[in-house]
């Protein structure tokens, strides 16, 4: 009894006294670990650590650290590779033992890291190889092989650890460079805290720096970050992420004279690849060994993550220029919002700002972007967009007395351009491969893989190209022209439809229409299932109602004004970048020619187009419509006015002496309905009109009920156009005849200066011709045509000689065959010059022998006399009589003999070819 009292009290003053060493070996552990700290660093690291306080109360469960501090080796110039301004972790100690361990708090405050490299070596290459060198590791030693670890029946889950608060102080990393601090770039945030109670994710104040060869300070920034989760969620299968909020980041990319952003950045990351170690050879032992110890369970797969919703707000991109900072532009964004549930994206008032030297603020604008998006095909093979809709996209061209769009922009991309194959290309290490892995392995194809993106509609509302022009004064316009707009896009693949609305480009001003050109809409079909695959194929486009109004004042024309201010934003070769294959000049390698895809082959196909109701309108001046009392003629002068390009002549058309108001300008060229078959080759016009030269009195020259042209569509891409028939049926012309010309001359004349201004400019403004080079041999140059059947059939004359009524007469059919065939093709001037001269010929032909005039007469080879003239008018009634006189069916059958006597040998029909002298031109061009 006696013994066990003893036993007891023994084992009791035991337990005492190994609690009382344990709680005093506890109380005491922060000194001691300070201790071996400040011990054992230096020899393992071989650089001071200091640590000025280690406390740690087992009591309380609290952990404080203040003021460590791990020195850079002396090599580096850095003082500090760590620092830690302070450390408190406070632990609930009644949660160790059980599952979960509860964190009540960790804060952390001033830790900074430094990396830090010279060309031979680094700072952490430099603390392992200390460490290695402590615990006398040889690291070219092979590794040691492990033993097969035995399976264990019952496994432990792992402890969670809930942290409740961590808050992280002043936090920055640099990266610095012994040899070049040009090179230091530094990162940092102000604060950051989690907290898994509540489920939140807090970011606030971070920053990259830029390096120090460029003036801005900042390379990345970023006022706050949220992430809101719930917490139930953290430590299951599906983090549940509520929203994702990021406040205002902004990039900074800069140039200078030397350098630009990516060329430091990569400069830096070729540095930084340099260190990196290859990877050792693989260890066929260790896998095999590995693969022989199965785990008892499979790996759980890692926890997928369920995104409710996302926003940005004030997102800026800015582009820098250490040299101009009158160059400097911005890319901005409001606001981006996207839930990922509903699959709706929206994105709100996007600009890119204009440089300082322009007046107007934006050279782009939106509005709002709204995307709708399927839920179900997010994470999917293919994302489907169900609609996008923008709003009100703006550009904005600016044109002052210093500078223009063009210049600024070109200024801005210059330097990145040409410094670009200077760049420096970071290598990654390449690690030992088997003989296996270096052999190049294919890419598996799979054509019926689905594609990546599928969109369902798109509509774009209210698009805009504007135009500032502030050259003529020191005023700023209070707003930017319109130069050009689009009501409305709408695309829907689904359906295969694609419709544009009222296209329109209004007219200048000082110019009396409203607009200068006008398409009511376009409308596209398409085939849905093409649209996808390796064919686009576009069954029908119809554009309707194209209308061009050209207007001509004292001095000026608006096509000319419109094309003269577009011209100023043309660059000169001097200003732009040079591109890197014109850097070392002309490339050396030797053009390689493509075969030509076949029509029906080609990316996209296209199977009719049709064009209904088009116009082109000339309104002249008053005392310019005022009809001339001689001749018809048109000097280089007047054109450029009009057009200097000389696309459409001034002289074809106008208000004539018809009587039509100025206002009402008559069409120059117009027709019903222009459909045209790639695929077969066809094109065909309805109810064509031209208009008459002004001075004459009657408004039409021409008016054909249809004009079709048929060719072999193979020919297209090949050195001679194959045209297989150009058939006019049922011309009517107006032949108007004065003094000393025609309506039919005045017009080839009119056509025929404005083809020899077109070709002066063009000879000015082309390259200067290759070695060897003649004109001659020029103008052979270029694809050539074979026209195997022209006719003209049906045709009508009214002819007008004097003040007497106009004469019809019915004009015999016109075949020409094989035109260029057998030199294997003409140049489309001596073609189109061919079937001119015989039209012409033939309509004069038939005057003249209606009227007894003589055809060298009529053609102009000199004035028409008084006395042809007096005998034409005494002549006239008899004349009208005896056409009038016959029959309706005297006439069709004069008509039809004529066609019969046509359809023998086309040789036994002579055609003389001798049109009016002087250089010809062609009036179907």
């Amino acid at each position: 009894m006696k013994t066990k009292k003893v036993l007891k009290i023994f084992f009791g003053l035991l337990g005492g006294l190994v609690l009382a060493i344990l709680l005093t070996v506890l109380f005491w552990l922060g000194p001691t670990l300070k201790l071996v700290a400040q011990t054992i660093g230096p020899k393992a690291l071989g650089v001071p650590v200091k640590i000025e306080r280690l406390s740690i109360n087992p009591r309380k469960g609290t952990i404080q650290l203040s003021d460590l501090s791990i020195a850079n080796p002396d090599v580096f110039g850095q003082s500090n590779a760590v620092s830690i301004a302070s450390l408190d972790i406070a632990i609930d100690m009644g949660s160790i033992f059980t599952k979960t361990v509860v964190v009540h708090q960790v804060r952390i405050n001033g830790p900074h890291f430094t990396y830090e490299q010279n060309p031979s070596t680094d700072n952490i290459s430099e603390f392992l190889a200390s460490i290695r060198s402590f615990a006398d590791i040889d690291p070219s030693a092979p590794p040691e092989k492990e033993k097969p670890k035995k399976k264990k029946s019952n496994r432990k889950e792992p402890k969670k650890v809930i942290v409740e608060s961590l808050q992280i102080n002043d936090v920055q990393v640099r990266l610095a460079n012994t040899h070049d601090s040009k090179l230091d770039v530094g990162a940092g945030l102000g604060q950051f805290s989690v907290s898994m109670t509540n489920g939140t994710v807090r970011l606030d104040d971070l920053y990259v720096g830029n390096p120090g060869r460029l003036t801005s300070t900042n390379l990345f920034t970023l006022d706050e970050m949220e992430i809101r989760m719930e917490p139930g969620s953290i430590y299951s299968s599906n983090v549940v992420i509520d929203a994702v909020s990021i406040g205002h980041p902004r990039f900074f990319v800069e140039q200078t004279a030397e350098t630009d952003t990516f060329a430091e950045l990569l400069k830096i990351a070729t540095l930084l690849t340099a260190k990196i170690p290859t990877n050792p050879p693989p260890d066929t032992t260790a896998e095999t060994i590995a693969a022989e110890t199965q785990p008892e369970t499979p790996v759980a797969p890692p926890p997928t993550v369920t995104l409710k919703g996302f926003q940005m707000v004030g997102l800026q991109l800015n582009l820098l220029d250490g040299e101009d900072p009158e160059l400097n532009v911005r890319l901005q964004m409001d606001r981006l919002s996207f839930a990922p549930e509903t699959g709706n994206l929206v994105l709100t008032n996007l600009y890119l700002t204009n440089p300082k030297r322009l007046q107007s603020p934006n050279l782009l604008a939106l509005d709002s972007l709204s995307v709708e998006i399927a839920p179900e095909s997010l994470g999917g093979d293919t994302l489907v967009v169900k609609d996008i809709t923008l709003r009100k996209p703006y550009a904005t061209l600016e044109l002052n007395k210093q500078t223009d769009t063009t210049t600024e922009f070109l200024k801005i991309a210059k330097g990145f351009i040409e410094r670009a194959p200077g760049y420096p290309r970071p290598a990654l290490p390449q690690a030992a491969r088997s003989a296996q892995q270096e052999q190049p392995q294919p890419a598996p194809e799979n054509p019926d893989a689905p594609p990546p993106f599928e969109l369902h509609n798109l509509l774009i509302d209210d698009i805009q190209i504007q135009l500032l022009d502030t050259t003529a004064s020191n005023n700023v316009p209070e707003a930017a022209s319109m130069l050009a707009g689009i009501a409305s896009l709408s695309l829907k693949l689904n359906d295969g439809t694609m419709q544009l609305k009222e296209i329109l480009v209004p007219n200048l001003e000082g110019f009396a229409a409203s607009n200068m050109f006008r398409i009511a809409n376009i409308d596209l079909s398409l085939d849905p299932a093409s649209i996808h695959s390796g064919q686009v194929v576009i069954n029908d486009i119809y554009i309707n109602a194209p209308t061009l109004e050209m207007e001509q004042t004292e001095t000026s024309g608006n096509i000319a004004q419109l094309q003269t201010a577009l011209m100023k934003f043309v660059p000169d070769v001097s200003r732009r970048p040079k591109l890197p294959e014109q850097a070392g000049g002309p490339s050396s390698k030797p053009t390689e020619t493509a075969e030509p895809i076949p029509p029906a082959e080609q990316p996209v196909v296209l199977h009719a187009l049709h064009v209904n109701n088009l116009a082109i309108h000339l309104k002249r001046p008053p005392e310019t419509n005022a009809a001339p009392t001689g001749a018809f003629s048109m000097g280089k002068e007047g054109l450029s006015k009009l057009n200097p390009m000389n696309i459409i002549p001034e002289s074809l058309g106008g208000t004539g002496a018809d009587g039509s108001e100025t206002n009402t300008p008559p069409a120059l060229f117009a027709f019903d309905l222009l459909s045209i078959e790639p695929l077969q080759g066809n094109l065909s016009i309805t109810n064509l009109h031209l208009s008459n030269p002004p001075g004459f009195s009657r408004k039409n020259l021409v008016q054909l009920d249809l004009l079709e042209l048929a060719l072999d569509p193979d020919s297209l891409q090949s050195d001679a156009l194959l045209i297989k028939q150009i058939s006019i049926r049922k011309p009517r012309i107006r032949y108007e005849r004065q003094i000393m010309t025609d309506n039919l001359k005045a017009l080839q004349k009119a056509i025929e200066q404005a083809t020899m201004q077109q070709e002066e400019t063009a000879d000015q403004t082309a390259p200067a011709a290759a070695e060897g080079t003649t004109p001659e041999t020029a103008e052979t140059e270029g694809q050539k045509v074979v026209i195997e059947l022209f006719e003209l059939s049906g045709g009508m004359v009214s002819a007008k000689l004097s003040i007497a009524p106009a004469i019809p007469i019915p004009l015999p059919p016109i075949r020409l065959r094989d035109i260029g065939k057998e030199k294997g093709g003409a140049t489309i001037k001596e073609a189109s010059t061919k079937m001119y001269d015989a039209v012409y010929d033939e309509i004069i032909g038939a005057i003249g022998s209606t009227t007894g005039i003589a055809g060298d007469m009529l053609k102009g080879a000199g004035a028409l006399s008084f006395d042809a003239a007096g005998n034409l008018l005494g002549g006239a009634g008899d004349t009208i009589g005896n056409i009038f006189g016959n029959s309706t069916d005297d006439a069709e059958d004069d008509t039809a003999n004529a066609e019969d006597a046509d359809d023998g040998d086309p040789q036994e029909k002579t055609i003389k070819r001798r049109g009016a002298a002087g250089r010809r031109s062609p009036l179907f061009r």
